[in-house]
Order: structure tokens, then sequence, then C-alpha cells
């Protein structure tokens, strides 16, 4: 994706206000069923300007990374080892976590046939810090494979994700959207998608899965104890506006 250079607000506490929260339906993310666990590689783009930021500061060769996708249409990233300061949510662990859905913005479920997820476009919905700045994610499929799965009808989800990974690889773009009119890309109001003509999508990273065994149905240790949470990250990355803060754990005091 072409990346056309805008002007981005910059961040400040007043634009976070309970007051003008509506109530809002439930965070995207990977709580419905579970269709597949994935491992792969992200690898950060070489950025500059406001996209340089938090993790995506500086290009790296490439970072582990775990993909949830679940039912109905959500998925659920989380980078491994990554540097800087994190949220106290996160109790230390070293992680950025994404939970996306299928829809640009909060609201009533969408009501059509199950298609293939793996031709899905994902969104965060509820914004981020983006560093300085204030962001909201898409994960977007590129491969070619990926895309002519777009609104393919499957009757059974699962088998239909574990028969491509069988024989085929995949790749995702991971991109941001900067806020550059909080009238138009409000940070308390999750029901309002962003206009990707004020602020179109940016590829930041990009994610690369092989082939691999998409389900297991005994997991490992790892992925019966997995959780995923918006609030696992870099303090760069907090989590912004109500929807977000709903989902805020309790930090743990420190023993004397």
């Amino acid at each position: 994706m072409n990346y056309q250079p805008i002007d981005p607000i910059r961040y400040e506490p007043g634009f976070e206000r309970a007051d003008l929260a509506p109530r809002t339906g439930g965070l995207p993310g990977a709580t419905g069923r579970s269709l597949a666990l994935l491992r792969g590689r992200m690898t950060v783009l070489d950025l500059d300007g406001p996209l340089a930021q938090g993790l995506f500061a500086l290009p790296r060769l490439s970072y582990r990374v775990l993909m949830r996708l679940s039912a109905p249409a959500s998925l659920a990233l989380k980078v491994i080892g990554v540097e800087g300061v994190q949220l106290p949510e996160g109790e230390g662990v070293a992680t950025q976590d994404f939970l996306l859905g299928d829809r640009p913005a909060l609201g009533s479920a969408a009501v059509h046939a199950p298609a293939h997820i793996l031709g899905e476009t994902f969104y965060s919905a509820v914004p981020f810090l983006y560093g300085d700045y204030m962001a909201k994610w898409q994960v977007a499929p590129i491969s070619p494979a990926l895309l002519v799965l777009k609104d393919q009808p499957v009757d059974d989800p699962r088998r239909a994700v574990a028969e491509y990974f069988a024989t085929h690889g995949a790749e995702w773009d991971l991109r941001a959207q900067l806020c550059t009119d909080l009238a138009a890309m409000p940070i308390e109001d999750a029901r309002v998608a962003w206009p990707e003509d004020r602020s179109p999508f940016a590829t930041v990273a990009r994610i690369v899965v092989p082939p691999q065994f998409a389900w297991n149905q005994a997991p490992d240790e790892l992925e019966s104890q997995l959780a995923f949470s918006p609030w696992h990250g870099l303090a760069a990355h907090r989590p912004l506006g109500a929807a977000n803060r709903a989902l805020r754990p309790a930090v743990r005091e420190p023993v004397e």
C-alpha cells in the first residue's frame, strides 16, 4: 500500500473523556469458537516520519507471532519479545497484543452467510496510542491465495482453515490509520469508523505464516494458557477510549 503523507494530531490527555463516551457493544477480538492457532513471523518495515513510533520505530528482521482466528470473524495477534516500556497491566510480559474484528466500527453484528475467515480484513475498531499520535489497526490479507477466498462460503470454518494451511502459507499486512481530525475520527465513540479519505491505512509490518497444522485437538501448554488482551503491550501503544477502558484489568500492587 502506498502511503500518502498526512498531518496527524498529537495525543493529549484531554482527548479521553468519560462524559463523551456512548455505550457501545463489546470489543472485537478472539472471544468466540477458536478456529486456528498459527505461528509465524512479523517484520517491521523501514518507516519514517509519524509512522516510526513505538514498536515500529526501528526496522527489525522479525518477531515471532501467534495468531488466533475465531468465529465469528475475529483475529487476535500476539507479537513476542518486544522491547520497550510495558503497560503495568501486562505484568511484565514482553508482548504486543492486537484484537481485531471484521468491522471497522463497533455496533450490531452484520448478518450474513458464513464466509471463509482467511479472506477477511480485520480492524481494531477502537483507537490506541501510536507513540506521540493516535491510531486504529488493520490486518489485511495480501497473498493471492487469500484474496480469492473473500466472501467464499464455507460449511466447516475450522476444517477450511486447516485444509488451507496444510499446503499453503499466507501473508498479511499490519496497517495503522493515524488520527488527523478529532471530529471525524473520535477517540471515545467506537461506533464511528474513521474515514479512510481523511487518513488511509498505511502498512507498518508484514506477517508471514508458513504451512502448518492450524488446529491441534490436544494443544500444548502454551496454547492452553494463552491469553490475549489489548492491555498486553507497550506504553507507546496504550489502549484509548471507553471500550478499551472497560477491558482494563486491575494492576496488582507490589508486595512490600
